[in-house]
């Protein structure tokens, strides 16, 4: 498949997935056996097309949009998520794309920066409170 095509699979799982919450899209474009490879959080929603259904049900809310770049099977998100009214972070989303679906996933964001953000850690420099 050309990078056009693999990018326009994981547009529609941004936008009608993760936007507008229409989880049937993901039976259509990722593969049953999904494989996401994630911090031990979101591995808890469980593995394959289902776990990924539950993954994005519970976090939905804070993906507005992200930035796509494509090359051979892999599409590359580059996404900011609104935790809080006055919290975000950035992140990484990575999917391999294999006979039309996505079959495998890579996740990062910025948790250091989040929790800095919320109080959770010392800014740079401070000592921790005690």
């Amino acid at each position: 498949m050309s990078e056009e095509f693999n990018k326009s699979i994981v547009r529609r799982i941004w936008e009608e997935v993760w936007q507008i919450g229409n989880l049937a899209v993901i039976d259509e474009l990722v593969d049953s056996n999904h494989l996401l490879h994630a911090c031990v959080e979101d591995l808890e929603y469980g593995s394959g097309a289902e776990g990924f259904k539950q993954l994005v049900s519970a976090n939905r809310a804070w993906f507005p949009d992200g930035h796509l770049i494509a090359e051979g099977d892999k599409v590359v998100t580059r996404y900011t998520a609104q935790m809080t009214p006055s919290a975000a972070t950035k992140g990484i989303w990575i999917d391999r794309i294999r006979d039309k679906k996505v079959v495998e996933s890579w996740v990062d964001w910025d948790r250091l920066g989040l929790f800095r953000q919320l109080g959770l850690i010392p800014p740079a420099g401070e000592p921790a409170g005690e």
